[in-house]
């Protein structure tokens, strides 16, 4: 994405300020992104739309790896010969624990990420899953991306990347602790507060004539709700988890009114212009952050660490990087934890194809009768196999260590990480055959890193972790021979 194209400016109060200013001059008017050059409106709010959309991916990505770094959840138990006593346990891995209170965060992310497509689809945009990587920084981006351990560092971040435009200070007292500490961890200029963005996009939208809403897409090219597990909601219930995933169709009205509303909505759980509400992601993250014991021993005494102490920056790289420490030290070098990295890698490319490939499938060309099959096989394969394999694989991880030789983090032996690198591309053929051919191409790949790991003599947990992703991968096999019916030379 030409990132260059985006211009934002602080407020002079939080440019003085820094971070912690952002709070001085909530009340006073916010200055929103622009692109440099003149644009359209409709141009700039599908601009500022894929802009948003990598957002998405990287926060849901990051939330996503800030989860898994509590790792196995049977394993940790004390009684099994893990370090977390009940009481620390149930913290963690709880009905209301840190770890599922996470993990339902980036899910709704994921769900905002698929809604933000749908967006796109309706004002006539193409569709855009791609995300910052390392070590990249938009001007735009909350913070620099960084796949992070949950520590009270990483959660100050989020605190003030999701960031309402007014907070009730008297309600969140430690915010101003938590933005000052926000500014340390990342280093790289203030935190830019993502419901700006959202706020422009609600902006453009609301000026654009109702011709521009192509509401016929609804059944064409739209990500339904019930495929995505979301639910098409007319308003967002108090203290209720939503995993918003709206369809805009009807009439051109119809579908502006409900994009302007759906936006709302989605406000309310983290991103955009709205309020401190209870449940909101600001909120859920306050209050991880403000039960969190100390993982920084610069602030106080470190008691215990919630997260393993998986690397920072993980990645795969077979060479040093010239760029800096941050990356070499999360280079993962031990031969078998490689080998799941990669796989990790794979499964990931897996399913951004797959996301992608259902996003392209017109269900009602004339000439094309398979296509709702098409897609129902895709969307199924995408939401079950392909995002439930991804968390075993980040348990086998961070069981294994980061590197042969002995490294250490936090005081602890070092363990390895889910990478989440980025594919060489995320376009996809433009004929169909040669899409499903590529998705076989993916499936090979993952049989052979799993062959290459089987080679190796495996702990148990090792093993039964690539008897659950054998199921999935024949689950894959069966899914691409059904589908093959429907190939067109």
């Amino acid at each position: 994405m030409p990132r260059g194209f985006l211009r934002w400016e602080a407020p002079a109060a939080a440019k003085a300020a820094g971070l912690a200013g952002m709070l001085m001059s909530a009340g006073a008017s916010e200055s929103l992104p622009a692109a440099v050059q003149p644009m359209a409106e409709r141009d700039e709010a599908i601009f500022l739309l894929h802009t948003a959309a990598e957002i998405e991916h990287a926060l849901l990505i990051q939330y996503l790896y800030a989860a898994f770094s509590f790792g196995d959840r049977e394993r940790r138990q004390e009684a099994s010969g893990g370090d977390l006593d009940p009481g620390r346990h149930g913290l963690v891995f709880g009905p209301g624990g840190w770890n599922r209170t996470i993990m339902t965060i980036a899910i709704e992310e994921m769900c905002h990420f698929i809604t933000v497509q749908n967006v796109l689809r309706v004002l006539g945009g193409p569709p855009n899953l791609d995300r910052e990587d390392l070590p990249f920084r938009a001007e735009f981006y909350p913070f620099p991306f960084a796949l992070q351990a949950a520590t009270k560092d990483s959660l100050a971040k989020y605190v003030a990347a999701e960031m309402p435009e007014a907070p009730d200070e008297a309600r969140y007292p430690k915010l101003r602790e938590i933005l000052a500490r926000a500014d340390m961890a990342v280093d790289a200029g203030p935190i830019n507060r993502v419901g700006r963005l959202f706020t422009r996009i609600h902006q453009l939208i609301g000026v654009l004539p109702e011709s521009a809403f192509h509401a016929e897409t609804a059944d064409s090219h739209q990500a339904p709700a019930g495929n995505w597990q979301g639910e098409e909601l007319t308003s967002l219930p108090p203290n209720k988890r939503a995993y918003i995933v709206a369809q805009f169709g009807g009439t051109p009205a119809e579908a502006k009114a409900k994009v302007l509303k759906v936006l709302g909505m989605i406000a309310a759980q983290g991103e955009g212009p709205g309020t401190d509400a209870a449940g909101s992601h600001f909120d859920l993250f306050y209050r991880i952050y403000h039960g969190f014991p100390e993982t920084n021993p610069a602030y106080g005494p470190v008691v215990w660490h919630p997260a393993l102490p998986v690397p920072s920056h993980p990645n795969t790289s077979p060479q040093p990087h010239p760029s800096g420490s941050d990356l070499n030290g999360g280079r993962i070098t031990h031969d078998l934890a490689l080998l799941w990295a990669q796989l990790c890698n794979t499964r990931y490319r897996m399913l951004l194809c797959a996301i992608l490939h259902s996003l392209l499938i017109d269900r009602n060309d004339s000439n094309d009768p398979a296509g709702p099959q098409q897609f129902a096989a895709i969307v199924g394969w995408s939401m079950q196999p392909l995002m439930k394999s991804l968390r075993p694989i980040s348990n086998v991880l961070t069981r294994l260590p980061l590197a042969n030789a002995n490294a250490r983090r936090d005081g602890r032996s070092a363990v390895a990480g889910a990478p989440f690198e980025l594919p060489y591309t995320l376009s996809l053929p433009d004929r169909q055959a040669e899409r499903w051919q590529w998705h076989r191409d993916l499936i090979e790949a993952s049989r052979r890193l799993r062959g290459a790991i089987a080679a190796d003599p495996l702990t148990q947990g090792d093993a039964d972790a690539l008897r659950v992703l054998k199921r999935i991968e024949d689950g894959d096999d069966a899914m691409l021979e059904d589908i093959g019916a429907f190939d067109q030379a």
